[in-house]
This record gives structure tokens, sequence and C-alpha cells, in this order.
């Protein structure tokens, strides 16, 4: 029996989900976790370095989430880059 692959969410936001309008990026072809962190950590970059984007919609924050939206990694765009933080348990 084959076991179906994790479906993994990338989540960019300035102040709380949802707020600065991208939508959700699937993680897809990130086969293990540190490749989806990596993917996230370029997705904020990314979103967070584009010159189009004016400055109150660039995300200074982003998550990965599991299948059932539990939060697996955060990130915060910080002076020198994106850095991972703890993940901060309800």
């Amino acid at each position: 029996m084959q076991q179906r692959a994790k479906i993994l969410t990338i989540q960019l936001y300035r102040l709380r989900p949802g707020d600065v309008g991208i939508k959700n990026i699937p993680a897809v072809g990130e086969d293990d976790l540190a490749s989806a962190k990596k993917a996230t950590a370029d997705a904020l970059t990314n979103y967070f370095n584009d010159s189009n984007r004016p400055g109150p919609s660039k995300p200074h924050h982003a998550r990965l989430l599991d299948e059932d939206g539990s939060v697996i990694a955060e990130f915060d765009m910080r002076p020198g880059g994106v850095h991972e933080t703890p993940v901060r348990v309800p």
C-alpha cells in the first residue's frame, strides 16, 4: 500500500493571515520538512522583495501548515533576512 503524500500549505501575512490578499500557496513537491521550510522562507523573501508590491501589502510573516491546518513552522522577515521562529502553541 502506497502512503499518501502530505499536503502542506504556505501562508503569508503582515499582521494576521489573509491581511495582504495573498492566497495560500500549496507546498507541492516538497518531499521532506527541510525542503518545505526552505520553500516557505523563499516565498516570504520573494513576496517581501517584490518591487511591484506596495509596502503595506508586503508580508512580514509566513506559516507552514499541515493538511489539518496546524502550524508546523513559522518565519519572520527581519533585518538580515528570514528567520524561523518557535511555533506558538495556543
